[in-house]
């Protein structure tokens, strides 16, 4: 939160909708200041998750997807 400011690099937080090590909480809240300050920022709960989408064996395959759709929306992937 130290570093919450209009001029960030874009963002994407994903994470398990389970994870109990990093509460979910708090990258809802990152996300919520960083786009109220006028950053590029975007969260995506992988359902059923832990921390490290670990388990379920769906968890990686959905969280990559998320990640490589977003890279390509910004022009960052081929």
């Amino acid at each position: 939160m130290t570093y919450v400011r209009k001029d960030v690099p874009p963002l994407i937080v994903v994470q398990g909708a389970n994870d109990t090590t990093a509460p979910v909480a708090d990258s809802l809240r990152l996300v919520a200041n960083l786009t109220a300050a006028g950053a590029d920022a975007t969260m995506h709960e992988v359902a059923g998750a832990g921390h490290g989408f670990t388990t379920p064996a769906a968890a990686w395959p959905d969280a990559e997807a998320a990640m490589f759709d977003w890279l390509t929306l910004k022009g960052l992937a081929e």
